[in-house]
């Protein structure tokens, strides 16, 4: 016997993306197929509460809603009890708490949790993008970056990657190794985003042989300063080949004004 479908109502005066997505991460959290959600947005009128509600009420729904108009959501509830419907608003116990503490009712303008909820996502597609393409990762997908970092082992380019990401940036790192040509992919891409990083050898000696220490090994030619400055010098010839990409000395800057330099030229 095939089970009862149950009906979800996602209720929005905005485009409703934000109980969307509140709704969707719900669901996932249940084993259940049987689901069908019913997105009702920009809604502007008691008309469009009302049909709402009694469509609930046929299929033995339940209603979250994203209202921020009072007199909608006065009417949403009201109906909503007459029918015995069950109606639970996703911003109520948060704007209630909000207006409480700051003493203020909320402006009630329908859009504006949506412009957050969006760079939110866009900022966790970012971050996912970016872990997935570390260290040459899934080079096949390159031209889906939005900046693609070079740089020789220990310059920084993966807390650099993560740096960006968090600013809603997709980014690639491609370790560059001396007398290794790089990757094809990496010339078919947008030579424009292409950022090239470069470092003071004897300070990146420095951080190779406490990475070494760290890691219980002895002296290594890894950290030697010769074997370094060869790979420096290496990458610098590369990146003069090479006129589009722009070429960013990370010496003694912090993660972050680094990629306040890499934004910069994006801009």
């Amino acid at each position: 016997m095939t089970a009862p479908k149950h009906h979800i109502f996602l209720i929005s005066d905005g485009t409703g993306e934000t109980a969307d997505t509140l709704c969707r991460a719900a669901l996932s959290q249940f084993d259940i197929n049987n689901v069908e959600v019913h997105k009702i947005t920009k809604v502007k009128t008691i008309v469009a509460i009302l049909n709402t509600v009694k469509d609930s009420a046929e299929h033995n729904g339940i209603i979250f809603y994203t209202i921020v108009a009072e007199e909608l959501e006065r009417t949403l509830l009201k109906e909503s009890k007459k029918h015995k419907v069950k109606a639970i608003s996703l911003l109520g116990q948060m704007l209630k708490s909000l207006s409480s503490f700051f003493k203020t009712k909320a402006i009630a303008k329908p859009g504006e949790l949506r412009k957050i909820n969006e760079t939110y996502i866009k900022r966790l597609e970012a971050i996912n993008f970016t872990v997935k393409h570390d260290d040459g990762q899934r080079l096949n997908e390159l031209s889906q970056a939005d900046i693609i970092l070079l740089g020789v082992s220990r310059s920084s380019k993966t807390p650099i990657s993560i740096f960006l990401a968090h600013k809603g940036y997709k980014v690639s790192n491609i370790p560059l190794v001396i007398n290794q040509e790089p990757p094809q992919e990496l010339f078919d891409a947008d030579q424009k985003k292409v950022f090239g990083l470069i470092v003071d050898p004897e300070l990146l000696q420095g951080i190779r042989f406490r990475r070494l220490k760290q890691s219980g090994q002895g002296s290594s030619k890894y950290a030697d300063l010769k074997q370094v400055s060869e790979e420096i010098e290496s990458a610098r010839a590369l990146y003069s080949k090479n006129k589009r990409w722009h070429i960013i000395n990370i010496t003694n800057k912090s993660i972050e004004e680094v990629s306040n330099e890499i934004i910069g030229y994006l801009s």
